[in-house]
């Protein structure tokens, strides 16, 4: 059901038929550019539609030679030195398009949510303490949550064992509880060796939504890794949800970007933009 991640070299990749893609996640300099070749075989082989990478901006040129694209740039990614670069090729080019309504309504989403003005910090305050640093012990419930809400998702979260395991690889995971009951989640996957993290697996039970918790969570999670020493924080939110794109805009986060096709998602592989902040 899920794309494996697995390690090429001393780099990681996730690949696999749910997101129809290749993604070199985590690039180790001793593999490149060798790697590149690599995950083009086997994006060949499996009939992938897109090969999807992160990498620091020095391995720009080589890229852009290959014919890879552009989607998104972070800037002072790794240790505050270097910009992250979200390449694209698509080995179908249908993957590569969007239908000119569905470009339009993402790029009304974006400009309406840059539009809203910036929300200060301590309006959220005041509800620090509905939100509870999850632990294993809460694994199965985020799980249920991740089911109730997402129809598939692009990484196991519907497995408790998955992500009580996360937990032990640097995501660190917040909930807003009502009663017992966890009705709100998300996760900062800390990538210590770079000192930046992404904000991630958002979700609410639709009966709780409009209540702004993803920007109470978002708060609570920034001040958190900024504690462990974290400047850089981003994100990969769905690009036709305007609730996850307006809080991440109004949390002070700058546009970097949109991933087309990207990800297996609630069901299908949807576009994602991408959004960072650096500093508090």
């Amino acid at each position: 059901m899920y794309d494996r991640v697995e390690t090429i070299g001393r780099s990681v990749i996730q690949h696999g038929k749910h997101n129809d893609r290749v993604y070199l996640m985590k690039l180790s300099a001793s593999d490149f550019p060798g790697i590149i070749a690599r995950i083009e075989a086997m994006a060949g082989k499996e009939g992938y539609g897109k090969i999807f990478a992160k990498l620091p901006g020095w391995t720009q040129k080589e890229l852009i030679l290959r014919g890879y694209k552009i989607e998104a740039t972070v800037p002072f990614f790794y240790n505050t030195v270097d910009s992250a670069v979200f390449f694209a090729r698509f080995i179908d080019p249908a993957r590569g398009t969007m239908e000119r309504k569905t470009r339009d309504r993402i790029t009304g989403i974006i400009e309406n949510a840059c539009s809203l003005v910036f929300d200060d910090k301590e309006k959220f305050e005041c509800h620090s303490n509905d939100v509870t640093l999850l632990d294993k012990t809460h694994a199965p419930a985020l799980s249920y949550l991740y089911r109730s809400v997402f129809a598939s998702y692009p990484f196991p979260v519907f497995d408790p064992d998955y992500v009580a395991q996360s937990m032990d690889t640097g995501t660190l995971y917040f909930g807003i509880f009502d009663g017992d009951r966890l009705v709100a989640a998300a996760g900062a996957d800390m990538d210590l060796s770079n000192l930046n993290a992404e904000m991630t697996d958002f979700a609410v039970l639709p009966e709780y939504r409009g209540r702004r918790f993803s920007s109470v969570l978002l708060t609570a999670m920034e001040k958190e890794v900024q504690k462990r020493g974290f400047n850089v924080c981003y994100t990969i939110a769905r690009a036709m949800q305007p609730g996850i794109n307006i809080a991440f805009a109004r949390g002070g986060y700058l546009f970097a970007g949109t991933l087309v096709n990207n990800t297996g998602i609630a069901g299908r592989i949807e576009s994602m933009n991408v959004w960072y902040r650096i500093g508090f």
